[in-house]
């Protein structure tokens, strides 16, 4: 993953931690299929960034739902870079109950590409997933 230093995230206020960024290559010849779920009481975005951070993807449990999403076929000759991440905002952070995003820690599956995120201590991961 190439070093950033853009602020990203739903609010674009934070800086993204590549321990918690799924890097995604869609190779030639190759589309891909992202299935969104949330099963999480607090607010969960999750973002899908091109190769120069822009927002391709974004859904969360509120307001934009979770649509499955399918990419272009890649028709050129090399892989194309994405990055998957999750951002939480849980208003009982603090006293105001407006506290800013945070980007969530990721599990991965091996049967298939499912990516999880986790927004509390439960160490579910299904807060906010991924399959791909």
């Amino acid at each position: 993953m190439p070093d950033i230093n853009y602020l990203l995230g739903p609010n674009r206020q934070m800086p993204l931690d590549e321990s918690k960024t799924y890097e995604l290559n869609i190779h030639p010849g190759y589309r891909v299929k992202l299935m969104f779920g949330f099963d999480a009481a607090h607010e969960n975005t999750i973002i899908l960034y091109d190769e120069e951070y822009n927002e391709a993807v974004k859904r969360d449990n509120r307001n934009l739902g979770n649509e499955d999403w399918i990419s272009q076929k890649n028709t050129g000759s090399s892989p194309i870079r994405l990055f998957l991440t999750a951002w939480n905002k849980n208003p009982g952070d603090n006293i105001i109950r407006q506290s800013p995003y945070r980007e969530l820690s990721l599990s991965r599956e091996n049967s298939y590409v499912q990516v999880g995120f986790e927004d509390a201590t439960d160490n579910d991961y299904n807060d906010a997933a991924v399959m791909i």
